[in-house]
């Protein structure tokens, strides 16, 4: 009975990964988007496995308007793709309840002090056990887990951060731009900025590693 549990056990772990567009799009290294929903200030995170950076966009709380959580998380998608739809497989978000949107700076001190500090990783099980219980995501347990563990591998330098407060109401952002780097592409980021130009980087490698 018990290599019978633990086969069940593997098999529906195996099953949820195989199914999970998350775990997809990070085994191909493809960017991650998920929308934190709050009514004083949403924001969307991009997440780029390849580079291990994280863009976290601070948006106008017009950007997500009304309608389920869903459909506001499609309409953040939709905005700051340049007008794209959403993905088939649908906006990953997650409701945050605290005043005045998702505090960084704790997050930031967690993901740059857990390892020296373990004990702090209990306070982010229990967060993210809340979530489940009260229906405030659309992520599996699994998928919550597996961004936990990929956002573990960051500190507060993988982090490009963007306050996007003052667009202006009724007009879609400007599309995340790509900047490219020598041997590949490193993360794109939002410019805030109007105007048709075009924004090219050049990043030099210097680290004696291809890409």
């Amino acid at each position: 009975m018990i290599l019978a549990a633990g086969g069940l056990a593997v098999f529906a772990l195996v099953a949820a990964h195989y199914l999970s567009p998350i775990s997809r799009r990070l085994a191909a290294n493809e960017d991650v988007e998920l929308v934190l929903l709050n009514k004083d200030r949403p924001m969307l995170f991009v997440y780029h496995p390849f580079s291990r950076t994280l863009n976290a966009v601070r948006l106008p709380a017009r950007a997500a308007r009304s309608g389920s959580a869903y459909q506001r998380a499609s309409e953040v998608l939709r905005l700051f793709s340049g007008g794209a739809q959403a993905p088939r497989s649908g906006p990953a978000y997650i409701e945050v309840s605290a005043a005045g949107g998702p505090d960084m700076d704790a997050f930031e001190g967690l993901v740059n002090t857990w390892r020296a500090r373990p004990a702090q990783l209990a306070g982010a099980v229990r967060c993210l056990l809340a979530l489940k219980k009260n229906e405030a995501t659309n992520l599996s347990a699994h998928e919550l887990a597996l961004l936990a563990l990929e956002l573990s591998r960051l500190n507060s330098s993988n982090f490009i951060k963007e306050d996007l407060n003052k667009a202006r109401s009724g007009e879609p952002a400007a599309p995340l731009l790509s900047f490219t780097a020598e041997g590949g592409e490193s993360p794109p980021r939002p410019d805030p900025r109007p105007g048709p130009a075009i924004v090219r980087l050049e990043v030099l490698n210097a680290s004696g590693r291809k890409d």
